[in-house]
């Protein structure tokens, strides 16, 4: 059972596999979408609300119900399935022969992006190929910032999971999580950390990034969604 805010190509590769499939799709989920996981084989159900957690609490429910594998791609649940995301590191370490940027910029929704980066430099760091670990400043909209809040008071994973951000005003949908899911890997991580203030956060508005996106594509011809383009925004 998935919840569904994640790319085509993950989605429909269990149904390919004619694996008995079952789809919670968000609001926000194109029709296109869910028209294909259906060519695909998937059995699909759309779920009038934007909400991180209930959609979670739908999977959880699901698979208790139907005795299923929760394939949600959150570390929460599936503590592998977001590592692959340090290869973009490792790159960044490969092309800037052996060294890293001092500051990265990374957009947050559910955190896991931010928290497979961070894990890279910290085993990079274990494995001495360097000496100091990049600040970091993670990025999210000004209507839901539930990750940054929660850095911001300390809270802890409990905290965070039991109280869901009351109501996403943004058109960044691909950050809008009400629950912030991977929050405990990077809680885990800042443990090794060393300074407490390395990770920072900032939250930019729907025409701030809009701006952005503009930018990016007059000035370098790229376009890129909304979510990506809140890092320039945030510079």
């Amino acid at each position: 059972i998935l919840d569904i805010k994640k790319p085509l190509d993950f989605s429909a590769f269990p149904a390919m596999l004619l694996l008995v499939t079952l789809f919670r799709l968000a609001l926000t989920v194109a029709t296109t979408r869910q028209i294909l996981l259906n060519a695909f084989g998937g059995n699909v159900i759309q779920v009038k609300s934007d909400s991180d957690k209930l959609l979670m609490d739908l999977v959880l429910k699901g698979c208790r119900s139907f005795k299923a594998v929760n394939l949600a791609t959150t570390s929460l649940y599936n503590a592998f399935t977001n590592h692959g995301a340090k290869t973009i590191l490792y790159e960044i370490f490969e092309q800037m022969h052996t060294e890293l940027p001092d500051l990265i910029v990374v957009p947050v929704g559910g955190g896991a992006l931010f928290c497979a980066l961070l894990q890279a430099c910290l085993e990079l760091k274990e494995l001495h190929f360097i000496g100091e670990i990049p600040r970091f400043l993670v990025v999210q909209p000004e209507g839901c910032h539930p990750f940054i809040d929660a850095i911001r008071k300390d809270l802890t994973p409990e905290q965070v999971y039991q109280n869901p951000w009351k109501e996403a005003k943004t058109e960044i949908s691909a950050l809008a999580h009400d629950v912030p899911f991977d929050y405990g890997w990077y809680y885990l991580l800042k443990k090794q950390l060393p300074k407490p203030d390395m990770v920072q956060g900032i939250t930019v508005s729907d025409i701030e990034t809009r701006s952005a996106q503009r930018l990016l594509s007059k000035r370098e011809g790229i376009f890129v969604e909304m979510a990506s383009a809140t890092v320039v925004a945030a510079l």
